[in-house]
């Protein structure tokens, strides 16, 4: 039984080196940092250490496959999907935005205008003015304090795409009836 334990920790160890290999970090599989020499001790059969071995290779197939997923997403969808988490962020720019997803700021600022229809700012506007609208309807907090939520340093900039925008005040649009 010492051999087989043997035999899945030198498994592991090689696992640990192949996932290296294509950019995956063994405790991305393995968070929890598990002490694997006493966790193969404490099986009383080869049985149950094969039942685990097996449930920690499904583990390191699920996480493989997450990444490649991510991976599979063109560089518009992941520079969307950061602009959405990122967008309340004043200092957020393409140039971030570019060197997330691996492009220079002309390539993807072209890409970007081809796949989504629109330029990357007034996506980015796009996304600050609805979190602002919300934020107007739901919440009592001051113009200049959603301007600063949304990620505009200037309340005026704020209020001048706002009115652009929706052709309306913020503080208009908030006294409006629903």
């Amino acid at each position: 039984d010492k051999v087989h334990a043997r035999r899945i920790l030198v498994l592991l160890a090689r696992l640990g080196e192949r996932l290296e290999d294509y950019g995956v970090d063994f405790f991305q599989v393995f968070p929890e940092r598990i002490d694997f020499h006493q966790l193969l001790r404490e099986f009383e059969s080869r049985a149950e250490r094969e039942l685990w071995l097996r449930n920690a290779l499904r583990r390191v197939r699920e996480v493989c496959a997450e990444g490649r997923r991510e991976r599979q997403k063109s560089p518009v969808q992941r520079a969307r999907e950061f602009m959405e988490d990122n967008f309340a962020n004043s200092e957020l720019t393409l140039r971030t935005v570019a060197d997330y997803v691996g492009f220079n700021e002309k390539y993807l600022s072209a890409r970007f205008t081809k796949e989504c229809g629109c330029t990357f700012i007034s996506c980015l506007n796009d996304l600050r003015l609805r979190r602002a609208q919300e934020l107007l309807l739901q919440t009592d907090m001051r113009i200049y304090e959603v301007s600063e939520a949304v990620g505009y340093s200037s309340v005026e900039h704020f209020t001048h795409m706002f009115k652009k925008k929706l052709c309306i005040s913020p503080k208009d649009f908030r006294k409006r009836p629903e």
